[in-house]
């Protein structure tokens, strides 16, 4: 799986500035869930049961 090097155009206005209610909850649950699902499979492709119950445990609470 690839997963994209930027967020998409229009995410982030000129300035830094985001003019849209909750774009930035969004944009940061967007990218939690990136990394915990590449540690997951990183845990699950490495067959590291205690890795991977760590990391249900963090998706789960």
């Amino acid at each position: 799986m690839d997963w994209p090097t930027s967020i998409p155009s229009g995410y982030n206005e000129a300035g830094g500035q985001c003019e849209t209610d909750g774009l930035g909850e969004s944009i940061a649950s967007t990218y939690w869930q990136r990394a915990w699902t590449e540690d997951f499979l990183g845990a699950f492709e490495g067959n590291e049961r205690n890795r991977q119950e760590t990391v249900l445990a963090m998706f789960e609470n």
